[in-house]
């Protein structure tokens, strides 16, 4: 009979050390690493899911909803920022409740009696910069990316998820600079606001995220320009629908604006909403 044992010096286990990478070692260690559940962020996926399911149509799982939030599309600090907020690890709200001496911080200055949350300050405060942002985010809204959505927590968390459809011709979903680039503005503006003590006005407020968006236009411009200069690449038609719709003199552009970075391209000039 057939003796078909593998010998114990044949029989290796695990990666052979001469063909192995750090890529390969970290994965592999990353697999194998114990996944510790915070209930907080439990909590926030939840919401982040149930939000995008009304907006897809489809449940998202968890590592769906994470590998949105670091989307190509989205800056680091803002990942990092989604992250944490993900987390709720900001130090707002109640936080401060157990902080003896410190539990007036708890609550909105701008509000009253409503406690701090991520959701408050996005979404609810009265103060003027998030209003005003978001006023000029919808100002922006060019018509190729369908309807103003539902603003939510959850949609803004996971809005590298947010593919509403089936889209019509001619329309695209929209991307995920704008809402993210927002939203952390927002809450830089808050921290500002309540740890500094400035002062904003609104004209202050509507200048930076005037700037911060033309950052990423360029920026996106760029990496086409050296997509193009060192791969040869053709800058995609994605890239080119982004952008359309919210661009000044758009109809003066030439057709290679976005790799012709000579040519001075920027957002429409937004207009201050009055607000209250």
């Amino acid at each position: 009979m057939l003796n078909l044992t593998v010998p114990p010096s044949f029989n290796l286990q695990g990666a052979k050390l001469s063909a192995i990478t750090q890529a390969i070692a970290y994965k592999g260690i990353w697999e194998r690493a114990r996944q510790t559940t915070w209930p907080k962020a439990s909590i926030s996926l939840e919401r982040t899911r149930l939000a995008l399911k009304d907006a897809n149509g489809n449940l998202d799982t968890d590592q769906m909803i994470w590998m949105g939030s670091q989307s190509s599309d989205i800056q680091q600090k803002i990942s990092q920022y989604l992250f944490l907020a993900m987390h709720q690890t900001q130090i707002i709200g109640s936080f401060w409740r157990n902080i003896p001496n410190f539990k007036e911080r708890a609550v909105c200055r701008a509000c009253g009696d409503i406690d701090e949350s991520m959701e408050h300050i996005l979404l609810e405060c009265s103060a003027m910069e998030g209003p005003l942002i978001w006023n000029l985010v919808r100002s922006l809204w060019p018509t190729s990316w369908g309807d103003w959505p539902h603003l939510s927590i959850g949609t803004i968390l996971g809005w590298g998820r947010y593919e509403p459809g089936p889209y019509p011709q001619g329309l695209i979903p929209p991307p995920p600079i704008l809402v993210s680039e927002s939203a952390h503005l927002i809450w830089a503006f808050w921290c500002q606001r309540v740890i500094q003590g400035a002062e904003l006005m609104p004209t202050n407020v509507t200048k930076r995220w005037e700037n911060a968006i033309n950052k990423r236009l360029m920026i996106d411009r760029i990496i086409a320009a050296r997509q193009r200069r060192k791969k040869g690449k053709d800058v995609p038609d994605s890239m080119q629908k982004t952008w359309t719709g919210t661009l000044a003199n758009e109809a003066d552009l030439p057709e290679n604006w976005v790799t012709a970075l000579e040519v001075l391209v920027s957002i429409s000039p937004p207009r201050v909403p009055q607000l209250g």
